[in-house]
C-alpha cells in the first residue's frame, strides 16, 4: 500500500512538473488565396473598336500577409511584368482590386506601336506570382526528391484544381468573326504537278469553289486545288473537283490551309490572305508529293 501511495505521489509530481508549450502540437501557417476573375462583358481587345475596348480582370484575396503580388504576362513566349500589389493595396480595397487594360497598354508592355492601332494582334496569357511576409512563393515546385516534386497550390475540397488560386487564364487583341462563306468563282488557279500524268504549268479558270462556315474561324472548301487535281488526276480516279475538299483557318485577314489531306494521303499546307475590299481569298499551297499551285478566289 505505501508503494502505491508512493508511485502515484510521484506521478503527480512529474504531470505538475511537465511544460505545457513543449508538447503543444505548433500551430500550421496559413495557405495563400488569390483568385482571378475576368470580366465576361471584357474578355479581350476587338480591332474594329480597338480605341475604347478593353480587358478587364478583378483580383481576390483574404490573405493579411501579402508581401507582394505580381501580375505577369505572356505573348508569343516573352513574359512581362504587368502590376505589382501590397497588401495595402488589398486592405483598402477590402480584399479586391480592379485591372483594366486598353490597346495601348499593351502596345507599351511589349513595344509594339501595332497593337495600340489594330495593325498587329496577339493572344495573352495572364499569371501571379505571390510572396507572402514568411518568405513562401506562390505558386512553387516543392521538391521531394532529385527528380520528383509537386506544386504547392493544392485542389480545392470540391475536387476542382486550385479553385482559391488562379494559375492562368488567357486574353487577345484580334479581329472580330467574319462570315467569308459563299460561293467563289476561281478567277486563276495555276500550278505544277510532280506527277509524269501531267508535267506542265496547269491553269484552271472558273469554276465554282463553296466555302461553308464550320465556327467562327473556320471554312471548308469544296476543292482546295481550284480544279488541279481534276485536271491533273482523273486517270487516277479523280472525277469531279468536289473530291478535293480541304479546310481553311481564317482570322484578320489571313488564311491557312489546316486539317487537309489531298486524295491520296498526303498533307496539305497553304497561307494566304482574304481582301475584304475585293472579296478574293487568295493563297498558295504544296502537298506532301510536293504538287504546288496559287490560287485566287472571287465571292460570286
Amino acid at each position: 500500500m505505501k508503494k502505491l501511495v508512493f508511485f502515484i505521489s510521484i506521478s503527480l509530481i512529474l504531470f505538475q512538473c511537465i511544460d505545457d508549450s513543449k508538447i503543444r502540437i505548433p500551430d500550421v501557417p496559413g495557405g495563400v488565396n488569390l483568385r482571378m476573375i475576368i470580366d465576361p462583358i471584357h474578355t479581350g481587345i476587338f480591332t474594329d473598336k480597338i480605341s475604347t475596348d478593353y480587358l478587364a480582370f478583378d483580383i481576390f484575396s483574404e490573405n493579411k500577409d501579402l508581401q507582394s503580388v505580381e501580375i505577369y504576362v505572356t505573348k508569343a513566349g516573352e513574359k512581362k511584368l504587368v502590376k505589382t500589389f501590397t497588401q495595402q493595396d488589398f486592405d483598402q480595397g477590402n480584399g479586391q482590386l480592379r485591372v483594366e487594360m486598353k490597346a495601348t497598354d499593351f502596345a507599351t508592355i511589349f513595344g509594339e506601336p501595332g497593337l495600340a492601332d489594330g495593325t498587329k494582334v496577339g493572344n495573352f496569357t495572364f499569371t501571379p506570382l505571390v510572396k507572402l511576409t514568411d518568405g513562401r512563393v506562390y505558386p512553387d515546385y516543392i521538391k521531394v526528391s532529385a527528380s520528383d516534386s509537386f506544386l504547392n497550390i493544392g485542389p480545392s475540397i470540391n475536387g476542382a484544381p486550385t479553385a482559391s488560386f488562379t494559375l492562368a487564364f488567357n486574353s487577345f487583341i484580334t479581329c472580330p468573326a467574319v462570315d467569308i462563306s459563299g460561293d467563289y468563282e476561281v478567277i486563276d488557279a495555276t500550278g505544277m504537278s510532280t506527277d509524269g500524268c501531267c508535267p506542265n504549268l496547269t491553269t484552271i479558270k472558273g469554276n465554282i469553289i463553296t466555302v461553308t462556315r464550320v465556327t467562327l474561324s473556320s471554312f471548308t472548301l469544296s476543292d482546295f486545288s481550284g480544279g488541279l487535281y481534276f485536271k491533273w488526276y482523273e486517270v487516277y480516279g479523280i472525277t469531279k473537283p468536289e473530291d478535293s475538299p480541304g479546310e481553311i483557318s481564317f482570322s484578320c485577314n489571313e488564311v491557312n490551309i489546316q486539317n487537309t489531306l489531298e486524295p491520296f494521303g498526303e498533307k496539305v499546307n497553304g497561307t494566304g490572305v482574304y481582301n475584304p475590299a475585293q472579296k478574293t481569298i487568295s493563297y498558295e499551297w504544296i502537298n506532301g508529293y510536293g504538287d504546288n499551285a496559287k490560287v485566287i478566289l472571287k465571292k460570286n
